[in-house]
């Protein structure tokens, strides 16, 4: 058996050393930029599977996030303030937000990202499927 070359994405875990994390997250989603948000709750990302990591940038004022899952039942409600970088301990198929301050704008924006390593992924789109505003 031979051991697996450092550049292998699909190595097994310990197959590799921990150094070696070159195109860890390969695979993503976004909103393409920040969405504006209004005072009602609204779609903002649906992705094509369920990201291993969730990324979200806040600005302007105060906003209030839903992750659910593939059903649309609710995971989670957060607030996040504005100017903040976000990142959930949570696997969610969509996000919805909406502005906290009533008559004002927020904008938000979403990563969604997939692990390079397919056994521990279920990533079902490419770079370009993107899906934004449900």
């Amino acid at each position: 058996m031979t051991a697996p070359k450092l550049h292998e994405p699909n190595a097994a875990p310990g197959e590799c050393p921990g150094a070696v994390l070159t195109d860890t997250w390969r695979n993503f989603q976004s909103t393409e930029g920040y969405v504006s948000l209004a005072t009602a709750n609204a779609g903002v990302i649906r992705f094509s599977g369920c990201p291993d990591r969730i990324e979200l940038w806040v600005l302007d004022n105060p906003a209030t996030v839903q992750f659910t899952d593939e059903q649309g039942r609710p995971l989670a409600t957060i607030q996040i303030e504005a100017g903040v970088f976000y990142e959930p301990s949570i696997r969610a198929h969509a996000i919805s937000a909406r502005n906290t301050n009533a008559g004002f704008v927020a904008r938000i924006q979403v990563v969604g990202k997939w692990m390079n390593n397919p056994r521990h992924s279920d990533f079902n789109g490419s770079h370009s499927d993107k899906t934004k505003g449900y």
